[in-house]
């Protein structure tokens, strides 16, 4: 697997805890001595310093998660299979099996699964069936002790000296002028040794000295998480093979990456950590909605222009009706503010449209919308007014820190009203919002607001116009500083349900 070039990586946190100072000749030894030395401590974490990967692969075991392993691994490499020299290439086996790729930075993984039958396996089992996984990796690891007679003598020197060999071996095989190649049986025993060493970092599953009661003596589970990896990868490959080069970003896989923030599992992943005008200037004919749909649910390309359709799929299982939530009191800006709650998106987005001062009754009329020209072109004069009051910096204006952003701003919009923080937060979240509690707390300010409009103004002005329209038409200013909601207001779409 990609592990053990040197490249740019996130620090995995949990709780892998490398030993200090780890000697250079522990990584001459064999792998299953010198885990074994430091027993009961996971193998991977023994050789954290090998990488981040080691320590992340060793937290995912740990916490039985496979998760975090995954999307860390995927969102790298996914870029490989989407750049334009992404053109494919097949290697076939000596016993006839073949993948086709598109990664041409590092084939080895590719081959790597494939050798060692885990491109067979049911793909959606191991990255949400933990125990699934543990046993498909058992199975692999006892396959490979029988195979392998060095197994128990390998070493994380036999693993690194294995990856430069097999990559500068596939890596010439890949400069050749055909577009397919045969992978000699020098590189399928590299391959077997690559995963036997995963399968050893897992360590012994008994205390050393003691008498061993099970058949495993391979370390079984450690391979779980390049069976894992290989899972992930068999999606693009599949993908790469079906998908289109053009149109609309997209998820390269659903249901992996976090909904709030899919960019590592997407078509466009490193542009989400680029500032979004340097990105815009170099598509300046395409919609940053288009460019980056599916990053989150609210980023999706076209869209609706029917206010009511958005209400109704904005509205959850606690809409009762009009009114019928509890009435809460926002301190914002020097002033106060009431809403009834009728459904839990109304805290964040009444206190957004009121700061923005897009509801009826803060001077936009309804009626403009009637004429969508008109529309966008009142909602990029508001951008500009936007810019020119707060003057947000290019490093503010990176799309994975928007994405992150919202959910700091749902929890500081619930310190503005007094509110415990929503359920679903996160510890790093309720951090980044400065919370403690109801009463101690940092509230969210008119920038916060701000700043999450403007991006989807520097994503397109219809994206920023369709978000203005959407704030119009649900709620209004009233008289006491309430505001309110569709028919109490002078213009309500029309709702189906």
């Amino acid at each position: 697997m990609m592990l053990l070039q040197t490249r740019l990586a996130r620090e995995p946190t949990g709780v892998c805890v490398p030993p200090p100072n780890m000697a250079a000749e522990a990584y001459t030894l064999p792998i299953e001595r010198v885990v074994e030395a430091f027993w009961p401590q996971d193998g991977f974490c023994v050789f954290g310093g090998a990488g981040a990967w080691a320590r992340e692969c060793a937290n995912s075991r740990i916490r039985k998660d496979i998760s975090n392993f995954v999307t860390q691994e995927f969102g790298f490499v996914s870029e490989f299979f989407t750049a334009p020299s992404a053109t494919p290439f097949t290697f076939r086996l000596p016993d006839g099996r073949a993948v086709t790729t598109r990664d041409h930075v590092y084939p080895l993984d590719d081959v790597y699964c494939l050798v060692n039958g885990w491109y067979d396996l049911d793909a959606e089992q191991l990255l949400h069936n933990f125990s699934f996984l543990e046993e498909a990796s058992d199975r692999a690891c006892a396959e490979l002790e029988q195979l392998l007679p060095s197994f128990h003598s390998i070493s994380m020197l036999d693993l690194t000296v294995e990856s430069f060999a097999d990559e500068k071996a596939l890596q010439e095989l890949m400069a050749n002028d055909s577009n397919s190649a045969e992978v000699t049986e020098a590189i399928v025993h590299g391959m077997r040794v690559h995963a036997a060493a995963k399968c050893l970092l897992r360590g012994p599953a008994r205390q050393p000295g003691a008498v061993q009661q099970s058949k495993d003596k391979s370390g079984g589970k450690g391979a779980l998480c390049d069976v894992s990896n290989c899972a992930s990868r068999s999606r693009l490959v599949e993908w790469t093979d079906e998908a289109p080069k053009s149109g609309c970003g997209h998820l390269l896989q659903e249901g992996l990456c976090a909904e709030a923030n899919a960019c590592a599992c997407h078509t466009h992943a490193a542009d989400c950590y680029v500032p979004i005008p340097l990105v815009m200037q170099q598509h300046p004919h395409t919609d940053g909605f288009c460019y980056f749909n599916g990053t989150a649910f609210y980023v999706s390309f076209p869209g609706t222009e029917n206010m009511s359709e958005v209400i109704l799929a904005m509205r959850g299982s606690d809409y009762k009706g009009l009114n019928t939530g509890p009435l809460v009191t926002y301190k914002f800006d020097g002033r106060e503010i009431s809403s009834y709650m009728d459904a839990s998106h109304y805290l964040y987005d009444d206190l957004y449209g009121f700061s923005l001062g897009f509801l009826q009754g803060q001077g936009l009329r309804s009626d403009w919308m009637l004429n969508s020209s008109r529309w966008t072109q009142l909602s990029e004069q508001m951008c500009n007014n936007i810019q020119q009051e707060f003057n947000f910096s290019n490093h503010e204006l990176v799309l994975s820190d928007w994405l992150d952003y919202n959910a700091v701003i749902a929890v500081m919009t619930a310190c503005s009203a007094g509110m415990p923080a929503p359920g679903s937060s996160k510890q790093s979240v309720l951090d980044m919002a400065g919370w403690q509690s109801p009463s101690s707390c940092r509230p969210v300010s008119r920038r916060d607001f701000a700043k999450h409009h403007y991006v989807k103004c520097i994503l397109g002005y219809r994206n920023s116009a369709m978000d203005m329209a959407y704030l119009n038409s649900r709620a209004c200013l009233l008289e006491g500083n309430r505001i309110g909601h569709l028919s109490e207001c002078p213009y309500s779409p029309e709702m189906t349900s």
